[in-house]
This record gives C-alpha cells, sequence and structure tokens, in this order.
C-alpha cells in the first residue's frame, strides 16, 4: 500500500474466491470476489505512478529554507514534513526521514510504517529560471538558477514519485 508501490497479490491478498457456494446473498452490502479483485488492481496500479508528496519550499541564502505548505500520502502534520535546507547559493536539499512515516490506516493496530524511497521529481519554480535535481531514496537535492544561469534562492514546489 502506499506510500509504496503495491502488489494486488502480497498486498490485497488476491486470487480470492467466493466464500458462499450460492453467490452473493445481500447484493446492497455483499459484492462477489471477482469485483473486489478488480478493485483491488486497480487500486494497485495507481500506486506505481501516483505523487508521494507535493513539498512548498521558500527559502534564502540568510534565512534557513521554510517549507511552507506539504501534502503526502503520509498526511499533512508537521511531523510529517520533510527538512529542507540551504546548502549554498542556488542549492537546497530536501531530506524525508529514513525511518519512515505510518501509514493513514485509521486502524492504529494495522498502521505500517514506510520509508520513503522515491525515483523520480518535478519541479516548479516560482519565477523564470532553470533548475537540476537529484532524486534519491529519501531527498532531493536541487540546484536553482535565475534567467542568466547564476544561482538563485527563488521559492518552488516540488513533487516527488
Amino acid at each position: 500500500m502506499l506510500p509504496n508501490n503495491s502488489d494486488p497479490g502480497s498486498e490485497y491478498g488476491l486470487p480470492k474466491s467466493n466464500f458462499d457456494a450460492d453467490g452473493i446473498i445481500d447484493p446492497e452490502t455483499d459484492f462477489p470476489a471477482s469485483e473486489y479483485e478488480a478493485l483491488a488492481v486497480d487500486a494497485a496500479a495507481g500506486t506505481h505512478t501516483t505523487w508521494r508528496a507535493i513539498v512548498l519550499v521558500n527559502w534564502s541564502i540568510v534565512i534557513p529554507s521554510v517549507v511552507i505548505g506539504y501534502r503526502s500520502v503520509w498526511g499533512d502534520e508537521p511531523a510529517v514534513w520533510p527538512v529542507a535546507v540551504s546548502i549554498a547559493a542556488g542549492h537546497c536539499r530536501v531530506d524525508w526521514s529514513a525511518a519512515g512515516y505510518p501509514d493513514l490506516n485509521p486502524t492504529p493496530s494495522r498502521q505500517v510504517t514506510r520509508a520513503p524511497s522515491f525515483i523520480a521529481c518535478k519541479v516548479q519554480l516560482g519565477r523564470p529560471g532553470f533548475h537540476r535535481p537529484t532524486v534519491s531514496a529519501a531527498s532531493v537535492d536541487l540546484l536553482v538558477f535565475d534567467e542568466t544561469y547564476a544561482p538563485d534562492h527563488m521559492p518552488f514546489t516540488l513533487f516527488v514519485r
């Protein structure tokens, strides 16, 4: 399950078969295993392409980077926000906890802590410029340049998957 890529077999226990040989007893509350399998496969497939987190960062050379907005598959509470740090002029690093975060399952006994494992990102700069991101398992290093290719501390939005 999110934030990792889901597998229909291990995550959803497929294949399933109907418990009752007579089929569906109450069509308003029950559905056949074949319909559940289709739902589970579709849900698992969606986890392979969705963004895991969206981060809004405002930073400057004087002030350490500040995450000003955050949404993720772990929720949006400050406890799950990444840490953004200004490394040098035009260089920012956004780090998530390698220890992971609990998933959003509302049943505490079923919550699982999962570590981020990103493979790609998209960057949207706050004004015209250029960027060069480098993605590792739980962090993104970002070099940002203005239109003249000078290092710049412009705000940006980071999408990671």
